[in-house]
């Protein structure tokens, strides 16, 4: 098994299966390629014939000056071109150190069972549960895990006080696997369009509550005109969404662009400012004044969210305008948390509008009247530079950039 669909009642594709579309959509005849891949032209007419069952379509016209894609056929070849780029780039380290391997040997002496072992123990970080989530026995992980190493003449693994899981080579590796498999199911999606069957699927990562008013709005559009489309969201520090995205658990993040880190091979587009406020329980002291003193917000504690998040470089940015600091006791970006602190006595902290809006103590709360200054966030959409988005996914993006603030 390579190709474990995101809906889990689809069939799944071999590494194999992708290998021989490849080479008959290269060479334009059966016979051809199965003399490039060194088997007999029934076999190879067999797996395509299994393939074209699993996709549910015709990918070659079969004539007697040779085999050409059909539409759809056309379609799943960019797809399958793009995955198997993405396999041969998770091998590109190995030929680096070692010039005298050929990388297309190296990964067609990979098996699916091998590359999908890699995948689950870099995403279950435990053999024993990435064992439990492909449903196979530890010894028979174990045994694609070691084959694995033996293809690629190196340690993909390493020891850890909670178990064994991937070094640094084996979670590059598993990283570009993953982006080699969005492409195959982006492929499969891309075909049901085409023949009026699709259940599309898009992966969205965002910072808790941060966007999610923007990102409901724009999964509505898209499930008005995608009503089939599988929508799954996930919630995280941005470290995580973009490490998710970087190997292609998740298509797009909507958050706050950053400046504070090196995001050259991703995408950054902004869509709109959204402000800061200062957000205080109803009965603070400061609250329903009209207007407010500069030195007099520092004349109360303040909670302040983890450095390296946007908000921390906003407070920090206003400390250092005023030149005075207040007191801080607690540093937390937990928004629960944090709520029922501001209820709890005299405290301040700074809140997008979202973030002062949600929650069960929100109804306690209340903005100060007092404008942070310069202190707008830029919020937008990041993607990987060499994503190829999907109609419903292109769909979503539109959606999302069609917004201004007003809106929310």
């Amino acid at each position: 098994m390579l190709v474990a669909a995101i809906k889990p009642n689809r069939g799944n594709l071999s590494l194999r299966q992708l290998h021989y579309f490849d080479a008959i959509a290269r060479l334009g005849s059966l016979k051809r390629a199965a003399e490039e891949l060194h088997i007999t032209q029934p076999a190879l007419t067999y797996s395509l014939h299994r393939l074209e069952q699993r996709l549910g379509c015709q990918l070659f016209d079969r004539q007697t000056g040779g085999s050409f894609p059909t539409p759809e056929g056309q379609i799943f070849r960019l797809r399958v071109e793009r995955s198997l780029r993405f396999l041969r780039s998770a091998f590109d380290p190995i030929q680096a150190k070692d010039a005298d391997v050929h990388r297309a040997p190296i990964l067609r002496s990979a098996t699916g069972p091998q590359l999908a072992a890699l995948v689950a123990i870099d995403a279950q970080q435990s053999f024993r549960h990435a064992a439990e989530q492909l449903n196979i026995s530890l010894s028979a992980l174990n045994k694609h895990a070691r084959d694995l190493e033996l293809v690629v003449g190196q340690p993909l693994f390493m020891a850890m006080p909670s178990g064994r899981t991937t070094n640094r080579r084996g979670k590059q590796m598993a990283g570009r696997i993953r982006l080699a498999l969005r492409e195959v199911d982006a492929g499969r999606e891309e075909v049901a369009n085409f023949n009026a069957t699709a259940a599309s699927s898009i992966v969205i990562g965002m910072l808790p509550i941060s966007a999610a008013r923007l990102v409901s709005l724009a999964i509505e559009g898209m499930a008005q005109r995608f009503p089939s489309a599988w929508i799954k969201v996930l919630e995280g520090p941005f470290e995580s969404l973009e490490h998710w995205l970087r190997s292609g658990q998740i298509d797009i993040i909507v958050t706050t662009l950053r400046n504070d880190r090196d995001l050259r091979d991703l995408h950054q587009h902004g869509l709109f400012n959204v402000p800061y406020s200062l957000v205080a329980r109803r009965g603070h002291p400061l609250a329903g004044q009209p207007e407010i003193a500069a030195l007099d917000i520092c004349d109360y504690e303040w909670i302040l969210p983890r450095q390296g998040t946007p908000r921390r470089a906003a407070a920090e940015e206003l400390f250092a305008r005023l030149g005075s600091r207040p007191h801080v006791q607690v540093e937390t970006s937990s928004l629960t948390l944090t709520q029922r602190l501001l209820v709890a006595g005299d405290r301040i902290t700074i809140f997008s509008r979202e973030q002062s809006l949600h929650g069960d103590e929100a109804g306690a709360l209340t903005t100060l009247r007092y404008r942070v200054p310069d202190s707008d966030r830029m919020l937008g959409t990041i993607t990987r530079i060499d994503w190829l988005p999907t109609a419903p996914q292109q769909y979503l993006l539109e959606m999302l950039r069609a917004r201004r603030y007003e809106d929310l």
